[in-house]
């Protein structure tokens, strides 16, 4: 029992823990992808503005700059050597050459385009293409200059692709698209997103990983450190069994000297109502006892049952006969329905008692007139017990808290039934050794049913 709660125990810290990454990692990487998707949106979405390239005044050129910075001058303030300003201005625009107002008015722009979202290098980091068709689907006109690893026929292969798609926007392979109408046609960007989507890879399995060893780690200190988490549970239950076992055999000695007595007083005063007041608490004291310490054994780490073929049919037949005669004299209806030759593998004495339990348990609280119904039947591999009895005032529902120990659904008629608590529970300890299930239900509050998938 122990080591099944410390098995749970990290089962449940080790399943927490995986979710809380799992939701972690997927947050992270969704957003990631996200971000992709909407950074390449935002390019295309500018290119499709400025029918397929870039506005003018951001496309400040590179040689031009490079020119700029050979020559000693600083864009912003002139030259570094005599003070004076660039040679960049446009006598079309009335700006003397030597000014520098119109290349700070172009800085200007640039910033206000990229500095929020994208980057200042993005015209000339971005690799693009685009293509251009009319209605009919006919290209007539294509960009490629601004990327090298794809061919005339290789952008229109992939404008077919999206055309027959009939998404306006999405991935095809590595490249984000775009589809805008022109006033000359319908055009087709494309931006690549091979880099993008690679750092994506690389991001996703790095964090899968990470939480797969993380996890790991996880798993190896809980290991080690639930022996703590349950030692003082596994002492105080070691405690309490040993107690349960010690406390039956020393109540065994009694028993026997007061039945002795009893048999005494009987022989010397004759039977009366007093000798068999206290054989019937002894029987009681001793099915107690009995049931406790098989309880305990049960519970034990490591406890084998002995399991053996034998017919379940005989089985239940022979133990509920042993009923008849009580079911009669308590005015309670007997129906059986058992399923012949029905064959299972596992500890006779065990389904015997377990059988025994539950009619014992359906005849304490089936009122007088009223019907026990058994039945067997065969599923497969697996073999269902019914106990059905009828009741009183059931409320409507679940009641697998009465397979609990010492649990009563009504203590007022402890004294009536004569009952423990206990029997419901060894009969789910028997079943669970069987590796089956139990369950007890009342679907109109006027029968109960236990039934026993073994």
């Amino acid at each position: 029992m122990i080591k099944r709660m410390r098995r749970q125990f990290i089962a449940i810290a080790m399943g927490s823990m995986g979710l809380v990454l799992a939701i972690l990692i997927t947050v992270l990487n969704v957003a990631n992808y996200i971000q992709i998707g909407k950074q390449a949106d935002q390019r295309l979405d500018l290119l499709a503005d400025n029918h397929g390239v870039f506005p003018d005044h951001m496309m400040i050129r590179m040689e031009d700059r490079r020119g700029m910075w050979e020559d000693g001058a600083n864009p912003a303030t002139g030259n570094l050597e005599d003070g004076k300003a660039p040679s960049t201005g446009n006598p079309e625009d009335g700006m003397a050459p030597g000014s520098g107002k119109e290349f700070s008015d172009k800085k200007s722009l640039f910033h206000q385009w990229f500095t929020e979202d994208l980057g200042a290098e993005t015209p000339f980091d971005t690799r693009y293409f685009t293509v251009t068709v009319d209605g009919e689907g006919n290209v007539i006109a294509s960009n490629l200059d601004y990327i090298a690893s794809v061919t005339q026929e290789e952008a229109e292969a992939y404008v077919a692709k999206v055309r027959k798609e009939g998404s306006s926007r999405g991935y095809e392979s590595t490249y984000r698209y775009v589809v805008s109408n022109q006033s000359d046609g319908i055009m087709y960007l494309f931006v690549d997103c091979t880099k993008d989507l690679q750092s994506f890879r690389n991001f996703l399995l790095a964090s899968i990983s990470i939480c797969v060893l993380s996890l790991l780690v996880v798993f190896i200190l809980i290991y080690i450190f639930s022996k703590w988490v349950v030692k003082p549970m596994a002492e105080s239950y070691e405690k309490q069994k040993r107690f349960i076992t010690d406390a039956s055999h020393e109540i065994k000695t009694p028993l026997t000297i007061i039945d002795a007595n009893c048999e005494v007083l009987e022989m010397m005063e004759g039977e009366n109502e007093w000798t068999q007041s206290i054989r019937k608490q002894m029987k009681r004291l001793a099915s107690l006892t009995e049931k406790l310490v098989m309880l305990s054994r049960m519970d034990e780490e490591g406890a084998k049952l002995e399991m053996n073929d034998f017919n379940l049919t005989e089985a239940l037949s022979d133990t509920i006969q042993t009923f008849e005669s009580v079911a009669e004299a308590k005015g309670r209806i007997l129906e059986v329905e058992l399923e012949e030759n029905v064959s299972y593998h596992g500890n006779e004495g065990m389904i015997r008692q377990m059988c025994s339990l539950l009619v014992d348990n359906a005849l304490k609280y089936t009122p007088e007139g009223g019907k026990i119904s058994i039945t067997l039947k065969s599923n497969g591999r697996n073999r269902l017990l019914y106990f059905i009895n009828d009741a009183e005032d059931l409320t409507i529902g679940n009641y697998d808290v009465l397979f609990e120990r010492f649990y009563r659904r009504d203590a007022s008629r402890s004294s009536q039934t004569g009952g423990h608590g206990i029997g419901l529970s060894v009969v789910a300890s028997i079943v669970a050794a069987h590796k089956g299930k139990i369950r007890a239900r009342s679907e109109d509050g006027k029968k109960m049913e236990f039934k026993v998938v073994l």
